[in-house]
């Protein structure tokens, strides 16, 4: 296949109308119905009673975050895939699948339906094992990242939030959702590492389309052979379908595609630098053989219908770095020097007690049960001792440092210039485990100084 590719230009930001959204968006005088989505499945820790129970808590607390400052009201879906220890999660395992683990998956997943289905909270349960089994898109049998696509089988929709268990939304998702139009089949941000990151993005699945999406994506990834290694030869090299090289397509991601947004200072010239100024081995980036780069492949240089933002662009926080979970047990003690800190976990705990007041006891008072402890570990070891500033970066991610949002001093440019900032902590945790801080008009912490 020769090394062709159309012209494509990701369209800005900038060009969205900042429309008011909870379960409908307007668009051209119609009305789109809108869900969000997250998956649990065994591959991500939800391997027996007590890790189902966190994923549940993770995730009433995620929808607690997008239903409070998310400004969103419409239906929340929990897709369940294959769930407990011996349940397949790739290929290979699909292969040599232990006797029984369907009773296995099927227990957990009443355990799980017991503690999230909800006709009053608009959450409700869906089991993809019996999709998995139908062979009908045997391509999410190969990875886990792969299961995430499912949202397409969602067609009642217009469109679908997919949002990981592991982020909190912390501004209205109006603006995010106004860049899904009829002509946009996905929106999603990128990462320095990574055009497409499948922690959080929005698709059209209503209908037709999201079986036509579905049926192309399986096809994509079965004549590939996928998931693919991307740092192993010659998908390194040629990606999907001999593709070639993306150095120049990269390139325009980060460059001609970019906006500036009235509340962000353009870019730092270095950002990224080390993937564009990449020349060969260009598919070798973080998820590039699996579903991050199948749908950066697919939509974005087959159709021409991706429109990426930033990490600092989108109104959540992705605790996707290397290490526990905000909600795990474990906690590092805070280091002697505390510009070192590298934790935002006020923003996760902050939701996860707001939660008690919008979901009902016998929903949400086992989450209390569970998890109070761990946030006693957290306090323990130091992590609210003192007021800090939460940075989250357009090249990916967030860190935290112990002094306020105000305070640049010793900070790259990098940090100072294109970073957004939040309170981490402008209070405390009291004894009760309840929290005590001051919070600004939007229900976010109050950055000092904002």
């Amino acid at each position: 296949m020769t090394n062709w590719r159309r012209s494509w230009v990701i369209p800005v930001l900038a060009r969205l109308a900042f429309w008011s959204v909870a379960s409908t968006v307007e668009n051209n005088s119609s009305v789109d119905n809108v869900a969000l989505a997250a998956l649990v499945v065994s591959g991500h820790k939800a391997i027996n009673s007590r890790f189902l129970e966190q994923s549940a808590c993770a995730a009433l607390t995620m929808i607690n975050s997008a239903r409070t400052l998310g400004n969103f009201d419409g239906d929340a879906v929990i897709m369940m895939g294959p769930l407990g220890a011996n349940s397949p999660h790739d290929l290979a395992s699909w292969r040599s699948a232990q006797k029984g683990w369907i009773a296995q998956h099927d227990a957990h997943a009443r355990q799980l339906a017991a503690l999230l289905d909800s006709t009053k909270s608009q959450t409700r349960t869906i089991d993809l094992v019996p999709l998995l089994l139908s062979n009908a898109y045997p391509f999410m049998k190969r990875n886990l990242n792969y299961m995430k696509l499912a949202v397409y089988t969602l067609d009642r929709y217009d469109k679908v939030v997919f949002v990981d268990l592991d982020i909190i939304i912390v501004r209205p998702l109006s603006d995010i959702l106004a860049l899904s139009t009829e002509s946009v089949e996905l929106v999603g941000y990128r990462t320095c590492t990574a055009p497409v990151n499948s922690g959080f993005f929005i698709v059209r699945p209503r209908g037709v389309n999201g079986r036509r999406r579905l049926q192309h994506l399986n096809d994509i990834t079965l004549r590939n052979k996928c998931p693919c290694r991307s740092a192993k030869e010659p998908f390194a090299s040629s990606g999907f379908d001999n593709w070639g090289e993306i150095a120049q397509d990269l390139v325009s991601l980060w460059t001609k595609g970019t906006h500036a947004s009235p509340s962000q200072p353009k870019y730092d010239d270095k950002l990224c630098h080390s993937i564009l100024k990449r020349k060969e081995r260009t598919w070798d980036l973080a998820g590039a053989g699996t579903g991050q780069g199948l749908m950066w492949f697919y939509f974005a240089l087959k159709i021409n219908s991706y429109i990426s933002v930033t990490y600092a662009d989108l109104p959540l926080v992705h605790y996707n770095a290397p290490g526990p979970k905000p909600w795990a047990a474990n906690a590092q003690k805070v280091p002697p020097h505390l510009k070192d800190r590298q934790d935002c976990d006020f923003i996760w705990w902050t939701s996860f007690l707001g939660a008690q007041t919008e979901f009902p006891r016998p929903t949400f008072g086992s989450c209390i049960d569970l998890l109070l402890p761990h946030l006693k570990i957290k306090r323990a070891a130091g992590h609210f001792v003192v007021p800090a500033c939460c940075r989250t970066c357009p090249g990916g991610g967030h860190f935290s440092t112990a002094r306020a949002c105000i305070e640049k001093e010793n900070l790259t440019k990098y940090a100072q210039q294109s970073c957004r900032v939040a309170a981490e902590l402008n209070g405390a945790f009291n004894a009760r485990g309840a929290v005590e801080v001051k919070l600004g008009q939007s229900g976010s912490p109050r950055a000092p100084g904002n």
